[in-house]
């Protein structure tokens, strides 16, 4: 099992200091769930058109992403399209 932390505990961090911290406190992975401003990090380039370029930044400092937390609410039907939009969203960069 992996020490990790999530990054509702960090909001003004970015990812760069989020690896040099979880690298220097000893935790291997960080829990997403939002970055800076944002809470849907499905919406940022960081997870979408420069999602190689983070990959690699977290590798270089040895963390891994442990994982990205979503606001899907299953049981609330009136929410239905919007979940399912945003699982199509998160799936895809929590695979990857």
């Amino acid at each position: 099992m992996r020490l990790g932390f999530s990054t509702l505990g960090c909001p003004d961090w970015d990812l760069e200091t989020m690896c040099a911290r979880a690298h220097d406190y000893g935790f291997e992975g960080v829990d997403f769930r939002g970055l800076g401003e944002h809470i849907d990090v499905t919406m940022l380039p960081e997870f979408t058109s420069g999602l190689a370029i983070t990959k690699r930044l977290f590798s270089n400092h040895g963390v891994v992403v442990s994982g990205i937390s979503s606001s899907l609410k299953i049981c609330e039907s009136t929410l239905h399209d919007e979940n399912l939009e945003e699982a199509k969203r998160t799936i895809p960069i929590a695979l990857d």
